[in-house]
């Protein structure tokens, strides 16, 4: 009987063919596509842009082109919003559960975690909208 090819390896490079394509290739082409996209949707050439009457409909429909500020959270409302979590949770019953036990020191050192985890929860949150 004679074997001429090797279905496994032939199915690895089909694979490690797909891989580059998707990897390599599909990125590369990404801005074909958004030009593409563009003119189709909104017959804009590269060379000449909107005319004014384009422009001025898209105006219309979605408004100008700026960030719109949301309401801050209160400090308060950020500091529960930590609790907000199943593990949290999941250390508050096991504080509360060493508390009833009379283990007093474990349920402090528990307790103590979790606020820790909120106060830093916080800061992090008030440095991420500082940087906005």
């Amino acid at each position: 009987m004679i074997r001429l090819k090797n279905p496994v390896y032939h199915d690895s490079i089909f694979r490690h063919s797909l891989l580059y394509v998707h990897y390599y290739i599909i990125p590369c082409m990404l801005h074909v596509y958004l030009l593409h996209y563009l003119y189709m949707n909104h017959e804009a050439l590269a060379q000449q842009g909107l005319n004014t009457h384009k422009a001025q409909e898209l105006l219309k429909k979605y408004g100008f082109n700026e960030i719109t500020e949301k309401k801050k959270k209160s400090i308060f409302i950020t500091f529960i919003s930590q609790f907000n979590n199943f593990l949290i949770l999941l250390l508050i019953g096991a504080g509360t559960l060493s508390l009833f036990l009379h283990e007093i020191i474990d349920s402090l050192f528990i307790f103590f975690i979790i606020l820790l985890n909120a106060f830093f929860g916080i800061y992090q949150e008030f440095k991420a909208e500082k940087s906005l």
